[in-house]
Parts: structure tokens; C-alpha cells; sequence
């Protein structure tokens, strides 16, 4: 006798009142009495997990350039020069400097040395190279080495307040450079061949408290003979090295000038040379000895020549 299949029941009982019972609804389907079992669906294998994404690299920062050193560039510099905020030493031969500034450019803040050395300036360069200067506080060394320009110079001046060290050397062209505050300058080195009396003394003036002072009297552009007596005196120099050249009587009286208002001098290097070969080693040797006994070395230690 075959069998029918077994009536649905009215009502579903698959109600677990226990939450661990709970299954999903696919689960709580109740099958037809009476019919075979389906049979099993196929899962679907599971995907590989993807590999993780890399860790996301951390911008690098741009490097911290503390020194540069440019020798025999022979171009423009590139304003992005400026950028370069930790900058403690700058040293440029060869090219054309400084280029155009930024608006945002504030300074080297933390330079402490800048030598320039056969540097062209661009047109009204001179003004964009003191800003720069005033705006370095930490400026110690200043070399400013045969800078010159082809176009009209002009007058600007080197301010620092901590500026201890400064050479100006120019041999052939007055580049406008003079004498600012300075105040706490110990060291100097000077030559500038194409500069009037007038802006000599006003020179010398600016580096009156230095320490040690090395000096090329060899001058072109004398409008008139040096004063016999300077009206400020060099009080705290100790070291002097001149460069004076006897056949010309504007350097001769130069040297002497600074001679007579230096009296705490004690060490004294005199270098002579002369235009004419006539001049002969005695004369060399008189200009050493000249006006001892007039007293202007009371405290001289060491005399070089």
C-alpha cells in the first residue's frame, strides 16, 4: 500500500526562544513533507583575501641644507636659493648674485658665513645684497672678494650686529660698498684702490674698534693727501698689517696717519713696494725706522717687515 505524503502542518513551530537557538532564516524554512532532500548547494569558494594596501609613506621633507658652495658657477643662481631657510655657510665665486627675493623671504636666520668672491652683481643688486646682510642676525664672517658690476654702482652699506670678521677686497672697480654699523667687528681686511680720500676716511672710521686690521694703502684715487691726524683713534687695535707702496707720497702719509692714532699697537707687519725700481733696500729700511723717536709705538712688541 503506498503511502501519501504527510499533510503541511497548520502552523510553523520553529520558534526557539533561546537567542544561541536562533538560526538564520534560510535555515527556519520548513520543507515539504513527503519530498526527497535537495540536494546540497554548492558555496562558492572563498575568495583570497586581497594583500593588505601598503602603509601609506610619510612625505619626505625637503633636505636641511646648511652649507653650500658654488666655485666658478658662471650663471644666474636660482631664486629657490632663498628657500633654503637653515643655511649657515654660503660661499659663491663665479657667478651672478643674489638673484630676485621672494616676498615671502625673511632672511637666513641661522647664517653665520658668507663669502662672495669674483661675484657679478645684477642691476640694483647692491640694495638686495645689503637687505640680505641685515636680515642674516647671526651673521660672524663677511668676505666680500673683487664683487663688482657692469652697471652704475651703488652707494650701500654692510650692517650687522654681530658681525666680528670682514674683508673687502677690490682691486679694480669701487662697487658702492661703505661702512655701516658694525659694532661688535674685531677683525678687518681692506682694499679697495678706486675710493676718494673722503670715503677712505669715513672708512677707516666705521672700522676704528677693531682689533686686528689688515690694510692696502695702495690707492689710485687720492682727490688729495690723507690728514696728518686722523680726528678718531684706533683704541683697540693690537695687530696691524700694512700694504704701502713708496714711491707714492698719499700712501706714505696714509700709513703714517694710521701709525700716529694707533697707541696700544703691538704687533706692527709693514709690506712696501714701489712703482719705480729705483728705490733701493735702504730706503726700505728708513721708512721701518721712521719717526721711532717721535714715540707713536709706545707699547709695539713685534715689528715685521
Amino acid at each position: 500500500m503506498a503511502l501519501s505524503p504527510r499533510p503541511r502542518p497548520r502552523f510553523q513551530i520553529l520558534r526557539p526562544r533561546r537567542r544561541h537557538l536562533i538560526r538564520p532564516e534560510a535555515l527556519r524554512r520548513a520543507r515539504p513533507y513527503g519530498h526527497p532532500p535537495s540536494p546540497p548547494a554548492l558555496v562558492p569558494p572563498r575568495r583570497p583575501l586581497a594583500p593588505p594596501p601598503p602603509p601609506q609613506a610619510r612625505p619626505v621633507p625637503p633636505p636641511l641644507l646648511e652649507m653650500i658652495s658654488i666655485i666658478e658657477g658662471k650663471h644666474n643662481l636660482d631664486p629657490s636659493i632663498f628657500s633654503c631657510l637653515e643655511l649657515s655657510s654660503l660661499s659663491l665665486a663665479g657667478c651672478t648674485f643674489p638673484p630676485p627675493q621672494p616676498p615671502s623671504f625673511v632672511g637666513f636666520l641661522k647664517l653665520t658665513k658668507l663669502s662672495l668672491s669674483e661675484v657679478e652683481l645684477p642691476p640694483h643688486g647692491e640694495r638686495q645684497l645689503e637687505a640680505m646682510i641685515a636680515a642674516s642676525p647671526l651673521l660672524l664672517e663677511l668676505s666680500l672678494d673683487n664683487v663688482h658690476s657692469f652697471h652704475h654702482s651703488e652707494v650701500w652699506f654692510v650692517r650687522g650686529p654681530n658681525i666680528r670678521s670682514l674683508r673687502i677686497w677690490a682691486v679694480d672697480q669701487d662697487f658702492g660698498c661703505r661702512i655701516g654699523e658694525l659694532p661688535r667687528l674685531e677683525d678687518a681686511a681692506f682694499l679697495d684702490s678706486e675710493v676718494t680720500t673722503q670715503v677712505l676716511c669715513k672708512t677707516l672710521e666705521g672700522i676704528a674698534h677693531v682689533e686686528s686690521l689688515d690694510f692696502n694703502a695702495l690707492m689710485h684715487q687720492f682727490s688729495d693727501n690723507p690728514p696728518e691726524r686722523f680726528s678718531f683713534t684706533f683704541q683697540n687695535l693690537r695687530s696691524l698689517d700694512l700694504h704701502a707702496c713708496l714711491d707714492q707720497i698719499s700712501s706714505t702719509s696714509l700709513v703714517f696717519s694710521i701709525l700716529r692714532c694707533a697707541p696700544n699697537l703691538e704687533k706692527l707687519e709693514i709690506e712696501v713696494g714701489c712703482y719705480d725700481d729705483l728705490v733701493d733696500d735702504g730706503t726700505v729700511e728708513g721708512f721701518a725706522n721712521a719717526q721711532t723717536s717721535d714715540d707713536i709705538f709706545p707699547r709695539l712688541r713685534c715689528l715685521v717687515t
